[in-house]
């Protein structure tokens, strides 16, 4: 983390100086843009200013430029001379320097003094002053006014110390962006992977098995918080399913120990003497009887421990869900034919769902036997099957001995049993029904009257509309 940190600390940070850099010389162009067009304009004015002085006073296109002429030029320039530091160079059309403002040195190449120039431009100069200042070669912001019979350059100094002043000031700025980008980007890093810090500290303690870990959550209800959020609700389910894990490993366990105890006494006593044919063969029952019951509880147990996964939904298919629940029905009235519990249906034809054949067979058949078996030595048993919407409804109701409202909640739960039931099955039937059905994307509701029976209503969605060969289920 402390690398990632680094880095994005480095990243936050260039991303702001290029920020600034950009903003900066963006600034910088505009502003310089605009006080070279001022300074045209203003020169442009200033250099007719003094063709119009040279003219008043009969100059001649070649000189000489008259001292009269120069002393009104410099009365009418005196404002700006003084404040902007103006200096100018009187140039014929022949390209020969007829004058120049002292301290003003003016480039005498004839390539230079006849190269037309729309614009302004910047030339270095040789200062001819006494100052130290003016004694160095200096950059001045330059203009070339061309008139019908002289050429007049002029150039303000202080357009260009205004332009230098902007590029220092960008320099400044620049350099207080570089320090303040460092500590910009720890800060913004910090504050950015505070989040994952946390996420990482949760997930550190989960790994030591503290299973309460969370992740604190934040306030706000960015990509972030809403994916703390997501991680929170994953830790939950983690936590709830490695203790239903625990206690179906504990139940398990327990309820497999029953029968093997029970095998292991049965032998135990078998060996304990000698004993009758007869008696071999009535233990050797009871133990038959006993692996059976061991057989059928593995049997639920490794359907149980299938994860409900996309593999298992991929390999579901259209089934006839009437003919499936019309022949578990018949199986029904087959093993109960001497029972006077009546097996009644009502089912719609043609219903097709998309699912395990298998898995949806065991679904009915546990219902259905769970129904007939707590139906006591009467009544009846109901199953319905019917489209509603886009779902298909499976009903089975008894007339039998009801569940106490303080164990509906509970009835779906590996291993558990009321206490009237203790004595029949495994307590696996119904957390086998209830699996089934999630897998399938549908939902379970049971309602019970102690003494007056129950009925349990199971719900799969969307039945896909696929033609198939009318069937005719016995009612």
């Amino acid at each position: 983390m402390r690398v990632f940190q680094l880095k994005l600390t480095a990243w936050i940070a260039a991303g702001f100086f290029a920020l600034m850099l950009v903003v900066l010389i963006a600034f910088n162009f505009y502003a310089i843009h605009r006080i070279l067009r001022d300074a045209d304009d203003r020169m442009e004015t200033l250099s007719e200013g003094i063709m119009a002085e040279l003219a008043a006073h009969g100059t001649p296109p070649g000189g000489p430029v008259s001292p009269a002429a120069i002393a009104s030029i410099d009365s009418h320039l005196a404002f700006a001379t003084r404040h902007r530091r103006v200096g100018y160079a009187i140039v014929s059309l022949s390209h020969e320097v007829l004058y120049q403002t002292p301290g003003f040195s003016l480039p005498r190449e004839a390539a230079f003094l006849a190269r037309e120039r729309r614009r302004p431009f910047i030339v270095r100069v040789e200062s001819e002053g006494d100052d130290l200042e003016d004694a160095l070669s200096e950059w001045h912001v330059m203009f070339r006014c061309p008139g019908k019979d002289v050429i007049v350059f002029i150039s303000d100094r202080s357009e260009y110390e205004l332009v230098e002043k902007i590029l220092e000031g960008m320099g400044i700025a620049l350099g207080l962006a570089v320090l303040l980008a460092l500590p910009l980007g720890h800060l913004m890093s910090r504050k950015v992977l505070a989040s994952l810090d946390a996420i990482d500290e949760a997930v550190q303690r989960l790994r030591q098995g503290d299973l309460s870990a969370r992740i604190a959550t934040a306030h706000s209800q960015d990509e972030v918080a809403r994916l703390i959020e997501a991680l929170n609700r994953t830790f939950d389910s983690l936590q709830a399913s490695f203790e239903r894990i625990q206690r179906f490993s504990a139940d398990a366990a327990h309820e497999l120990n029953t029968p093997l105890t029970a095998l292991r006494g049965s032998i135990e006593v078998c060996l304990g003497r000698e004993r009758t044919t007869a008696e071999y063969q009535a233990v050797l029952t009871e133990c038959l009887e006993q692996i059976t019951t061991l057989s059928r509880l593995l049997k639920d147990l490794l359907l149980l421990a299938r994860p409900g996964t996309a593999e298992q939904r991929r390999l579901m298919a259209p089934v006839n869900a009437s003919d499936l629940v019309d022949q578990v029905v018949r199986q029904a009235r087959a093993a109960n034919a001497g029972s006077a519990v009546r097996v009644d249906c009502d089912i719609q034809p043609d219903i097709v769902l998309n699912a395990s054949e298998g898995l949806l067979r065991r679904l009915c058949h546990n219902l259905v036997d769970n129904a007939l078996r707590f139906s006591g030595k009467a009544g009846a048993v109901s199953i319905s099957l019917r489209r509603q919407a886009d779902a298909a409804v499976l009903e089975v109701r008894d007339q039998g001995i009801g569940i106490a409202a303080a164990d509906l909640d509970r009835i779906f739960e590996p291993f558990y049993q009321v206490e009237e039931s203790r004595s029949v099955g495994t307590g696996l039937g119904l957390a086998i029904v209830a699996w089934i059905v999630e897998l399938h994307g549908g939902a379970i509701t049971v309602e019970s009257t102690p003494g007056q029976g129950t009925r349990f209503r199971v719900t799969l969605p969307n039945p896909p509309p696929v033609e198939v060969t009318p069937g005719a289920p016995g009612q």
